[in-house]
């Protein structure tokens, strides 16, 4: 990001298997469509969340950004950012809302001093 600042963000990569194509993911709107299992979902999540313990230990950064995708978001997805946002927080970051960008949720995670 401009500034030197890092931003956090995930998608999921589909593939086709007869073509080998791949497909991105941006939205859990649209991987509700073919992840369908909670348990599978509560999984990726937990993957993601170890993810950002991986990066932030690896890269050390000292303030890092995170929009959500959707908007409106759904109430789920609202709890998905909650788990990450307390990820962030138990890893030493202050968390605070930003002002919506083009109208969809951010937040600023800065590492306590």
């Amino acid at each position: 990001m401009i500034g030197g600042d890092f931003e956090f963000f995930f998608y999921i990569v589909g593939v086709d298997r007869k073509t080998g194509k791949q497909y991105t993911y941006w939205s859990g709107k649209e991987t509700a469509v073919f992840i369908t299992n909670i348990h599978d979902r509560v999984a990726i999540l937990g993957k993601v969340l170890e993810g950002i313990v991986e990066l932030v230990n690896l890269a050390e950064p000292t303030r890092v950004c995170m929009f959500a995708y959707d908007e409106p978001l759904p109430e789920k997805a609202l709890f998905k950012l909650l788990d990450v946002k307390e990820t962030f927080h138990k890893l030493g970051f202050k968390v605070e809302e930003l002002p919506k960008a083009q109208g969809h949720l951010g937040w600023s995670m800065e590492r306590n001093t």
